[in-house]
């Protein structure tokens, strides 16, 4: 099931329960990330799936999947920061309070 869910300018973003990340863009691609199993798939235009290994895929001669994945990238790195950046604000407000800060 969907765990949380981003609408950017250019695309969907959700994280889904078995920790796969899909970010399905406007032009219909999508990219999707497998942590468990280290694969990137990217859906190109035409519907055609292309997998790819995790540390290898940004050397890939597919210029459409590696912007794409770059993007995503970015997207996920701002989404770690501002949780980041609200977990710290609720540990200062829990200990302004007095309150364990141990979540």
């Amino acid at each position: 099931y969907v765990k949380k869910w981003l609408k950017t300018k250019h695309a969907m973003m959700f994280r889904l329960s078995n920790k796969v990340v899909q970010v399905s863009f406007q032009d219909e691609t999508e990219i999707i990330l497998s942590s468990e199993s280290k694969v990137i798939t990217y859906v190109n235009k035409k519907g055609e799936r292309l997998n790819y290994h995790l540390s290898t895929a940004l050397e890939s001669d597919n210029a459409e999947m590696i912007k794409r994945l770059k993007y995503t990238r970015e997207i996920l790195t701002r989404m770690l920061k501002q949780n980041e950046g609200a977990r710290i604000d609720l540990h200062a407000e829990m200990r302004m309070q007095g309150k364990p800060t141990h979540i």
